[in-house]
């Protein structure tokens, strides 16, 4: 093919896709024989599965001299391995075309412009990252809408055919941050017709689209979105305290600034929490996915606050069952240092702790209790998390165990099951468990997980006999709504799982054991073989877990 035709996409490629490899392989080898599918000929992605694809991200290559010379590249092709390996699973490329097109040419985009844009996708794909193609004009059009809405709907034409018979481990980001003269009606009203334009050719294509006014929190309500496409993710963006993520930057107002600290107070973590959960309130409203696109701290700021903040942002935006990419892998916040070639060490263990990035090597340091390795399909007996202590096996969040050889101070060995170890457990009683307000039965002397906080986690070693998507079926209480998040050697499983309230105003005393069965369908998918299975306690915790049981679902 021509540099003008289609990009093409490796064999490789088809591992990357996880439960969808059959779409991504069909896409796969129609882009290499030159031919395009038929609009409809693919299902539609599920918006949620997506995001939860998209994990943990970076933002990459927006300022790089590879867009002027191939041979200035800063971004090599490694760094998408190392990228991978470090635990990252997708990048959010950064596109400016705008200044490589013309009107008298028809905007159209060169070929050595798309041969970097191919390369990039392509690399990333290869190294089992998902890319977002993030048109990052932000500037040009928030000064101009008017002026640039012409070349803003040629320049999708031109991206959206490009890769229409790409992975749908590729999505269109519709554009960063649109502001100031872009006001909240009219982005509305480019964003329709872009959206329009972009399925003409690309049906099936999961698109990300956020909110005017730098695709803050505070302005979702304003955003209008077609009902009727359900393949959409919202995006939002955080840095909040300014004065704090944008200290010493030179374009920022906040330039003179220096020394402000982020201690992780209580106030300061309550008001990050109160801030992304105005956003979880709007997306569970009207049922969309919420990706946080940009966050981080600028290079000026003192390095152990930004440590803490961007570990405190990263990890609020997980217990809410959000995928993120942080601001950036080079240039300034940076992730990686390109001039010494090596990691900002601090940062990136804060986007990804390091016991992590070991179970998605393979270097997994837990063992199964009692050398019992819970089998799937079948039911997982939470009591029964895997040996290895804080960090390795489980994560909790105030060093103490509340249940076992505390609440429970009987001579039994129930009453000290695991005591040694931090996490929570206890047994279901007569006067707490066995209670009228229960939705379902529940047995006495039942081991169970409590005292959960946001944020928690801990780990099984699991043998899924088969592939495939299990339905899950999970005996809890909680206090308020909450849920959990399933992980297989640490990647999510699946959408975050939402388990309702189960308190009762007439019975306050035992809010937290009215016990529940919530059943979802097709809710995880796992691959067959030993793996890690993580359960994460997502915002607000205040939940006991009993048993999760998995079931191969049709």
């Amino acid at each position: 093919m021509n540099s003008d035709s289609l990009p093409s996409f490796s064999r490789r490629q088809k591992w990357c896709l996880g439960p969808r490899a059959g779409v991504g392989l069909l896409f796969l080898l129609l882009a290499v024989f030159g031919a395009r599918p038929a609009a409809g000929a693919a299902p539609n992605p599920d918006a949620f599965a997506q995001n939860q694809r998209l994990g943990r991200g970076v933002n990459i290559l927006g300022y790089d001299p590879i867009w002027r010379s191939r041979a200035q590249a800063r971004f090599q092709a490694k760094h998408f391995r190392l990228l991978s390996e470090a635990g990252f699973d997708s990048v959010r490329i950064n596109l400016h075309p705008f200044r490589h097109a013309q009107r008298e040419h028809g905007w159209k985009l060169p070929p050595d412009w798309f041969a970097i844009v191919d390369w990039a996708v392509t690399n990333a794909l290869e190294n089992g990252l998902a890319v977002i193609l993030d048109l990052h004009e932000f500037n040009a059009m928030s000064e101009d809408p008017a002026g640039r809405h012409e070349q803003f709907l040629a320049t999708w034409k031109q991206l959206a055919e490009r890769y229409q018979s790409a992975p749908d481990g590729v999505l269109f980001e519709v554009l960063n941050e649109p502001s100031r003269a872009l006001t909240p009606p009219l982005w509305n009203r480019y964003l329709s017709e872009a959206l329009t334009l972009i399925r003409q050719s690309n049906p099936h294509r999961t698109v990300i689209v956020g909110p005017a006014f730098w695709n803050s929190i505070g302005h979702l309500e304003a955003l209008e979105l077609p009902a009727e496409d359900r393949n959409l993710i919202v995006t939002v963006h955080y840095y909040t305290p300014m004065e704090f993520t944008h200290q010493g930057a030179p374009w920022s107002t906040h330039k003179d600034k220096s020394n402000v600290t982020w201690t992780a107070s209580t106030e300061e973590r309550k008001t990050l929490r109160r801030d992304l959960a105005q956003a979880a309130e709007w997306a569970q409203r009207v049922n969309r996915p919420i990706f946080l696109g940009e966050f981080g701290a600028y290079d000026q700021a003192p390095m152990e606050s930004r440590v803490r903040y961007t570990d405190a942002v990263a990890r609020a935006a997980e217990t809410l069952g959000w995928s993120w990419t942080y601001w950036q892998f080079d240039s300034d916040f940076i992730l990686y240092d390109l001039n010494t070639d090596a990691w900002v060490q601090p940062i990136r263990a804060a986007l990804v702790p390091p016991g992590e990035t070991a179970v998605r090597a393979g270097r997994y340091a837990g063992k199964p209790f009692q050398s019992r390795v819970q089998s799937i399909p079948g039911r997982l007996e939470c009591e029964l998390f895997d040996v290895g202590g804080e960090g390795v096996a489980y994560h909790e969040t105030d060093g103490r165990n509340h249940g076992s050889g505390e609440l429970n101070r009987g001579g039994t060995d129930r009453d000290n099951f695991r005591k040694e170890e931090d996490v929570d457990l206890s047994y279901t009683k007569p006067d707490w468990d066995n209670s009228e307000f229960n939705r379902v039965p529940q047995e006495l002397g039942r081991f169970y997980l409590g005292w959960t906080a946001s944020g928690e986690w801990v780990r099984y070693t699991v043998e899924v006999a088969q592939a495939g998507r299990y339905s899950l079926g999970v005996l809890y209480t909680a206090r308020y709504d909450g849920g959990i998040l399933l992980k297989c050697d640490d990647r999510a499983a699946g959408p975050p799982l939402r388990l309702a309230s189960t308190a009762d105003a007439r019975d306050e005393r035992r809010n937290w054991h009215h016990w529940n069965y919530h059943e979802q369908k097709a809710a995880v998918f796992l691959p067959a073989g030993r793996h890690v299975l993580t359960i994460q306690i997502l915002d607000p915790g205040n939940l006991n877990l009993d048993r999760v049981e998995f079931v191969p679902a049709n």
